[in-house]
């Protein structure tokens, strides 16, 4: 920021001592100047920060959530997946955080909005989601856990039609302590046994065969363990989920513990809620900030691999590369009257962009350009740029043709960025262009009149009111004023 260590112009004394005020002056009001600060940041944004919070009897802070417009426009953007992981040790008051994250079209973690709850009890769990579920825009497809009981239940009471995964990484770190210690030394067993379980292509015929030929092979038909988690298959084995969109992007919970790694180089078990968020937010600024990053890399083209007009037209819209799936042969089929395209690998369903099969299958085909249809915003490059069906007039409850105007949304977004090409910097095209825009969106505003919106929704909670010290009840007076005093 300044240079170097020298031209900062405090010592580590004056940090520790300015902690040390800090805390000082934050005292017994911590609860509630976080409270007061959120509160603030609400009117600030113009009710775009959304944040709720609980008490108990006695009036002392058991939970809190939070979430800004950048974290609610993120999610309506990536929120395809969300995991959450409870972490400890990050405030003074052994509160448990819980950040809720997805992945970006970085294929980097993005955290969408996070929570300080008393337990992880599934009420606690359930409150945090509830508030979660108030202010974003969709009810996440897949959501992935670790085992934890009170996760389960809270996400089948909020969320009981959403597909809930199991994190695999949580399940086979147990594994060589469940089996016999000379085959979790033997390579070839592991090799052979997580061939079947961590592959995402293979269908559930071929997963059951290879586990059942594995078990039988090494005599494991009484381990009890194996067979509980085979009962179990349904929530943690990829073959199980081929046909979940985006079920790809998240398979373990490994995201949500980097995440809570990430934040655990800012947050320090002694904090209090002021010092708290002061250091969320600076983890945060700098995840925003290597994301802004990650924008202006992606501007510059990657060099295809080949010399298909397919790849070259992938480069210039996606922002990563394209996983080979070495040894395997897949049928594609693809339809020449509308180009729609389905390789058997179902990697387009799982990822949500086209896998190499299906490019090479297109360009056979005559194909120069990836249909619209396939481009997902999740991926492509400056993503923020790019329409959003959320806040715009058209909904899944109001309109049953939604993939459709979606797909003219795409259309109608790159066309505008051709025109934009062509005209360059020619001065009469441009201001042929303007011409254009200006008068369609006169059209636009006549035909669709501009409403408030999902304002609402953003409010927090109405603050409460301290009690009298009287009387100890909350009735809008204090102790100077209690009716108690006439008496």
């Amino acid at each position: 920021m300044v240079g170097s260590y020298g031209n900062v112009c405090a010592t580590s004394m004056d940090f520790k001592n300015f902690n040390r005020d800090l805390r000082f002056r934050v005292g017994k009001n911590d609860a509630d100047m976080i409270i007061e600060k959120f509160r603030l940041k609400r009117e600030t944004s113009n009710n775009t920060f959304f944040y709720e919070y609980k008490q108990d009897k006695d009036g002392h802070l058991t939970s809190l959530f939070w979430v800004d417009a950048t974290g609610i426009r993120n999610y309506s953007i990536f929120g395809d997946t969300l995991s959450f992981d409870p972490t400890y040790r990050t405030n003074e008051y052994c509160m448990v955080f819980i950040p809720f994250i997805g992945v970006d079209n970085h294929w980097s973690n993005v955290t969408f909005a996070a929570a300080l709850i008393e337990n992880e009890s599934h009420t606690s769990i359930k409150w945090a989601l509830d508030a979660f579920d108030k202010c974003m825009d969709h009810i996440p497809p897949c959501v992935i856990t670790d085992q934890c009981c009170g996760i389960k239940k809270a996400i089948s009471l909020v969320w009981p039609n959403i597909v809930h995964r199991h994190c695999k990484w949580h399940i086979m770190n147990k594994f060589s302590g469940k089996i016999r210690p000379s085959l979790a030394s033997n390579k070839m067993f592991m090799d052979k046994m997580k061939s079947f379980i961590w592959a995402d292509h293979l269908s559930i015929e071929e997963f059951e065969e290879g586990w059942k030929s594995v078990i039988e092979d090494y005599d494991l038909a009484d381990n009890d363990w194996l067979n509980e988690m085979y009962d179990l298959r349904k929530e943690w084995i990829p073959a199980y989920f081929n046909n979940v969109e985006m079920a790809g992007l998240l398979r373990t919970t490994s995201r949500s513990e980097s995440s809570n790694f990430y934040f655990q180089h800012f947050l320090q078990s002694g904090d209090t809620f002021v010092e708290f968020y002061s250091k969320y937010e600076s983890a945060i600024d700098k995840q925003r900030y290597l994301y802004a990053q990650n924008n202006q890399l992606s501007e510059f083209a990657q060099i295809p691999a080949t010399h298909l007009k397919i790849e070259k037209d992938a480069a210039k819209i996606y922002t990563l590369k394209d996983v080979l799936l070495n040894g395997r042969l897949f049928e594609v089929t693809v339809r020449l009257s509308d180009h729609d395209v389905n390789c058997e690998c179902k990697f387009y369903l799982r990822k949500a962009y086209l896998c190499r099969h299906a490019f090479a299958s297109l360009h056979r085909c005559g194909v120069y350009k990836i249909p619209l249809a396939y481009v997902e915003t999740s991926w492509i490059k400056n993503e923020e740029n790019h329409p959003s069906v959320l806040g715009s007039n058209v909904s899944a409850q109001h309109c049953v043709e939604l993939d459709e105007v979606k797909l003219q949304m795409k259309e109608n977004w790159f066309d505008v960025q051709s025109c934009m090409s062509i005209a360059g910097f020619d001065k009469a095209a441009v201001a042929k262009m303007r011409t254009h825009v200006q008068s369609m969106k006169v059209d636009m505003n006549e035909l669709l009149p501009q409403k408030n919106g999902n304002v609402d929704k953003f409010v927090g909670p109405k603050p409460h009111s301290d009690p009298c010290s009287k009387c100890r009840e909350i009735v809008g007076h204090n102790a100077r004023s209690c009716p108690l005093n006439q008496k």
